[in-house]
């Protein structure tokens, strides 16, 4: 909900700003690829793609992950909360 992913990412970008690494898993990628330096799809168990959301979005569709709004109509990565 949305209450929930507001909360999530104020957490995350409290974490990062502390210098941890963070490590997300998620099948929703809209709330939280802007806080992403980079991802990594897997596909029936095996890692089809790797490296910065902006060299690896364009071809995430072809593996069934739905890449964001923001990303299909404007190939750019808007910040969810905002």
């Amino acid at each position: 909900d949305y209450p929930a992913a507001r909360e999530l990412r104020a957490i995350l970008k409290r974490e990062q700003e502390n210098g941890a690494a963070l490590i997300i898993a998620t099948h929703d990628l809209e709330p939280v690829l802007d806080l992403c330096d980079a991802m990594l799809v897997l596909h029936q168990g095996k890692q089809v793609l790797a490296g910065k959301p902006e060299t690896v979005l364009n071809q995430v569709e072809e593996f069934g992950v739905r890449a964001p709004c923001g990303w299909r109509s404007s190939q750019t990565l808007l910040p969810w909360d905002q």
